[in-house]
C-alpha cells in the first residue's frame, strides 16, 4: 500500500471501506464546485471509486488516488494524489491535486497535503517537476500552491464537463531550480 506520512495527517491508498467518505466528497456541491469531476449519486461515485482500487493494483501505476487521513484518528477528511504526467530515464513530471470535507477547511491541511505529495514526488518518486492547477476563482487553493513554493506558469481558458467556462492557473515547482 502507497502511503505518505506528513506531520498531522497521511496519505494512503483507497480501502474498500472508504467508498462512503469518498462519495460524501465528490458528492458535496461545497467541495466539487471547482472540480472537474462531480458526483450524484452513490453508483456513479462507486464506479470512480473502483477506478482507484484498481489503479492501485496496477503495475504500470500512473495515478495514485490517495484518502487524506487524521493521524491520531485515522479519520478520512479528503482526497489527494498525483497523475505521473511524463516519466524518463532521470526523472518525470506528476501533476497533484487535493480536496477536502468542508470541516476541515483553513486549518492549513490543504497546505500540509500539497507540500507531502511534492515531497514524495520529488524523493520517492524522483521527478523534476510537480505541477498543479485550480480554477481562478478558487483563491484558497492558488494560495496553498504558490505557499509551497509552487509558481504561476500560465492561465489558459477552460472548461468544466457541464460546460462551464473558467480560466485555469497552472502552477509548478523545480526539484532544482535553474
Amino acid at each position: 500500500m502507497f502511503q505518505i506520512q506528513a506531520k498531522r495527517i497521511y496519505l494512503r491508498d483507497h480501502l474498500p471501506a472508504d467508498l462512503q467518505d469518498f462519495h460524501e466528497l465528490l458528492s458535496n456541491p461545497q467541495v466539487n464546485r471547482y472540480l472537474s469531476v462531480r458526483s450524484g449519486s452513490v453508483d456513479e461515485s462507486g464506479k470512480r471509486f473502483e477506478e482507484c482500487l484498481l489503479e492501485a493494483n496496477n503495475s504500470n501505476r500512473k495515478k495514485y488516488f490517495l484518502a487524506v487521513c487524521l493521524n491520531e484518528s485515522h479519520q478520512i477528511i479528503g482526497e489527494s494524489g498525483f497523475t505521473i504526467l511524463d516519466r524518463y530515464e532521470k526523472g518525470g513530471v506528476a501533476e497533484i491535486g487535493y480536496f477536502l470535507k468542508p470541516a476541515f477547511w483553513g486549518f492549513g491541511y490543504a497546505q500540509e497535503i500539497a507540500a507531502a505529495l511534492i515531497n514524495a514526488c520529488f524523493t520517492t518518486m524522483n521527478f523534476d517537476k510537480v505541477t498543479a492547477t485550480c480554477d481562478s476563482r478558487n483563491a484558497a487553493s492558488a494560495k496553498v500552491m504558490q505557499k509551497c513554493g509552487m509558481t504561476l506558469e500560465q492561465s489558459v481558458k477552460s472548461h468544466y464537463p457541464d460546460g462551464e467556462d473558467f480560466l485555469q492557473l497552472e502552477f509548478s515547482i523545480k526539484r532544482h531550480p535553474e
